[in-house]
């Protein structure tokens, strides 16, 4: 008998063992430890504690934070009030219906008094971030897409939020764009000017050029090809600077107008353009660069040129022009007065009174009309060249005439000193008798007086 109940044992054993696999494994719970349980009971009592100092103080940006990352740990998550939940369906549809930026601001507004209810509520901060967005409020929208990415539970995934930041930093980009241009264009200047370049580059599809840019540009064009002197080129500056304040992104404008300044001698304003267009494309920093420095270059070539011509101009206004001609005499602005014929320059008045022999050729080798310091008293055969009997005017000493053969030069009376040869006794010439041998009136008298009228040779 009882090796029978063994055989049977033996039979159904793989029947009990299969049935034991079928059979699902009942395994206990681990239990949550005390000091856990503790922890998690305390972390809630301090949310409980901030929540309600949040109901007083909804503004306090750092308790929302407290109470952010201190729900984020807690596991499960804290629960989202059902007001808060129907809030938010509310919010949603008025989200949805909106239909201009007020709207959508509105809207934004009730997600964040959802959010107020339950500052853990990560979905609240999105939809505000999203609402704020479309009502072009860039940055009430990255404080809550901040929040957002704060309050999310580890583990979800957060594309959506990253697509919406890189949205709102384009939007961004674009509006700052736009009132940097208003700037620009109320009041051009270089930091504008770059501000706009730099927030161009930065975006990712680069802005159209306007028509009326184009426009500006297409005549400057046609200025540059048929300028025939300076006034051309100063057009093409002007109608390229034209297309710049429409488009200041524009970099083959900056190159443009910088061959058009170099053309008109602006050679600063193109080195200008040139910094510009380097900041619009770097790339071709190198060749850029060495266009700098040729410019640098043509300027000081230009200013050596110019130094030149405004000497050659000044010492030109230095020398005395003329003011008459009379026959074979010319009349100088300094005082000076050149016989064509004999090429003697005559000072163009005497001393003015009788004076001695001795004073007199004292007078005229120190006489320093027209700047020459070589004057001298003259001969009585150069003072004969001056006696014209078919000429005359009253003397000023006595009602009488004086035979002179141009008024350009001032002899208000008769004698007139001089030497008979140079280095020979003293004398005076006659220009009263009407008789044409009268110049050979010949006085040698030490007490004799006359005028002196200084003489000297052109050559």
């Amino acid at each position: 008998m009882k090796a029978r109940m063994i055989l049977l044992g033996l039979m159904f054993l793989p029947l009990f063992c299969a049935i034991a696999c079928l059979a699902p494994a009942q395994t206990a719970k681990p239990a949550v430890p005390s000091h856990q349980q503790t922890t998690d009971a305390a972390a809630r009592k301090q949310l409980a504690t901030y929540l309600e100092d949040f109901k007083n103080n909804p503004e306090d940006a750092t308790l929302r934070d407290h109470i952010i990352e201190l729900a984020v740990t807690l596991k499960p998550a804290p629960a989202v009030p059902l007001p808060a939940r129907a809030d938010f369906s509310k919010a949603m549809a008025q989200m949805k219906a909106a239909a201009s930026a007020d709207d959508f601001k509105a809207a934004a507004k009730a997600f964040e008094q959802v959010a107020a209810q339950a500052p853990w509520y990560a979905e609240a901060y999105f939809n505000a971030a999203s609402a704020y967005t479309k009502a072009v409020d860039y940055d009430s929208a990255k404080r809550n897409l901040a929040l957002y990415m704060a309050a999310v539970r580890p583990g979800v995934n957060t594309q959506k939020a990253e697509d919406l930041q890189r949205d709102i930093e384009q939007q961004q980009a674009k509006q700052q764009f736009q009132q940097t241009l208003q700037q620009l264009q109320a009041n051009p200047n270089d930091a504008a000017r770059e501000q706009i370049i730099k927030l161009a580059q930065a975006m990712k599809t680069p802005p159209v050029i306007p028509e009326q840019a184009r426009e500006h540009y297409i005549m400057a064009q046609t200025f540059m090809e048929r300028a025939t002197e300076n006034s051309g080129f100063v057009s093409a500056v002007e109608q390229y600077k034209a297309a710049l304040l429409v488009a200041p992104w524009w970099a083959n404008a900056y190159k443009k107008l910088a061959i058009a300044q170099k053309a008109a001698n602006q050679y600063d304003d193109a080195i200008a353009s040139l910094n510009l267009y380097l900041l619009t494309q770097p790339a071709d920093a190198r060749d850029a660069q060495d266009e700098i420095y040729k410019l640098k270059a043509d300027k000081e070539l230009a200013e050596q040129i110019a130094g030149k011509d405004r000497q050659a101009k000044e010492e030109a206004a230095k020398r005395p022009r003329e003011t008459g001609r009379d026959g074979r005499f010319i009349a100088y602005s300094d005082g000076t007065v050149l016989d064509t014929s004999t090429n003697l320059m005559w000072a163009a008045k005497t001393n003015g009174t009788n004076i001695s022999w001795e004073d007199g050729r004292s007078y005229c080798e120190n006489y320093r009309g027209g700047g020459y310091s070589d004057w001298r008293m003259p001969t009585r055969s150069e003072l004969a060249t001056l006696f014209d009997v078919g000429k005359s005017h009253v003397a000023t000493c006595n009602p009488l005439a004086v035979h002179s053969a141009t008024e350009l030069i001032d002899i208000p009376c008769f004698w007139v000193s001089a030497y008979s040869q140079p280095g020979t006794p003293e004398g005076t010439v006659n220009f009263h008798d009407n008789d044409a041998a009268s110049a050979q009136i010949w006085t040698v008298n030490s007490d004799y007086t006359g005028l002196a009228l200084p003489v000297r040779s052109a050559r």
